[in-house]
């Protein structure tokens, strides 16, 4: 059953959250909208699983053609959620917007950004995770583990939590003057 605060966190922060270690260590290899500290070594993967991990990591750094990746029809069962626990080593980029305030009351920004802070605080991050808070206008930015993601959306003063879009540079192909093409004539007749 959804809470009345479910509506101030975007819905792929919602699947991210309802997640377990094994599926958002599974999703970090492939997405780069979701870093994971959980490991995944041969005791939680069956073979077919470690192949594949082993195809999605050669894609990903370009070794290996998308027609190579083999894929699986059926997936071996996982355990249920309710076994294995929610997330706890998964980490998210995040914007939280703060609502709008008075011009003359306190302002909602400054009190998200502490509160957040603290909660980063608090929160046992690897070193590779930085705990920086950068406030914007009305947009606080952090990167926050996802169990967390239930505590900020209850905050006071947070109107709703964005996931941060990861930023991907395309890199042009190089290619080879070709003898048969020649520019275009730009001349002008008169």
């Amino acid at each position: 059953m959804a809470d009345s605060d479910d509506r101030r966190l975007h819905p792929r922060l919602r699947v991210l959250q309802n997640r377990s270690d094994t599926v958002n260590a599974t999703a970090s290899l492939v997405s780069s909208r979701v870093v994971s500290g959980f490991t995944l070594d041969a005791d939680t993967m069956t073979s077919a699983a470690t192949r594949a991990v082993n195809a999605y990591e050669a894609f990903a750094q370009g070794a290996v053609p998308g027609a190579d990746v083999s894929r699986v029809r059926r997936p071996p069962k996982r355990q249920k959620l309710k076994e294995t626990g929610l997330a706890r080593n998964a980490y998210v980029n995040v914007f939280i917007e703060a609502v709008q305030a008075d011009p003359d009351g306190p302002s909602p920004v400054v009190e998200v950004t502490r509160a957040v802070r603290a909660l980063l605080d608090e929160a046992a991050l690897p070193p590779e995770v930085p705990r920086r808070v950068l406030p914007r206008r009305n947009f606080v930015s952090a990167t926050v583990p996802v169990n967390m993601l239930s505590v900020i959306k209850t905050l006071p003063g947070v109107a709703f939590v964005h996931p941060a879009e990861s930023l991907s540079f395309s890199l042009p192909t190089a290619m080879s003057p070709s003898k048969t093409l020649k520019p275009t004539p730009r001349a002008v007749s008169v």
